[in-house]
């Protein structure tokens, strides 16, 4: 029964960090809050926190503080 749970948790944590990495290389954050993220992230391998710090980032791109990308043809 462990396994499973460790085997579930492990696919929260990769869905949550490929989440994390998209909306980050979509978006223009300022360097402050990719700074904060980056250090709460690896002060804890908690899916929950990991949840949480994505987001602050998707509040962060509701709230208009970072901007989409542009895309160069």
């Amino acid at each position: 029964m462990a396994e499973k749970l460790e085997v579930t948790r492990d696919n929260m944590i990769e869905e949550v960090a490929e989440r994390i990495s998209q909306i980050i290389h979509e978006y223009e954050f300022p360097l402050l809050v990719l700074q904060d993220v980056q250090k709460r992230l690896s002060d804890s391998n908690c899916p929950h926190y990991a949840m949480q710090q994505l987001r602050y980032l998707e509040n962060n791109v509701q709230a208009g503080i970072a901007k989409r990308k542009e895309v160069l043809n």
